[in-house]
């Protein structure tokens, strides 16, 4: 039977150790990734809104258009315009 290679308790307590800074360095990285993502949401959200602005305003100019023709045709047809 081969002799197996005996592991001391400072050996564990390194190991265990380089485990914890790995995890550590892991949950940097997963917070710096989740600032960049949340910054990125940020200018998307104010993309967004940018954008609904835009389409209300152009929603608004489309129903006073609309109004605009109805009016039209019910002032041709009572004779005042």
């Amino acid at each position: 039977m081969p002799k197996k290679d005996s592991v001391t308790l400072d050996d564990l307590a390194t190991m265990v150790v380089n485990g914890f800074h790995d995890v550590s360095n892991e949950i940097s990285g997963v917070k710096t990734e989740l600032k960049e993502v949340k910054q990125k949401l940020h200018e998307h959200d104010k993309e967004f809104s940018a954008i609904r602005f835009q389409l209300t305003e152009l929603a608004t100019k489309n129903e006073v258009h609309l109004l605009d023709e109805r009016v039209g045709r019910v002032e041709k047809k009572l004779g005042i315009a």
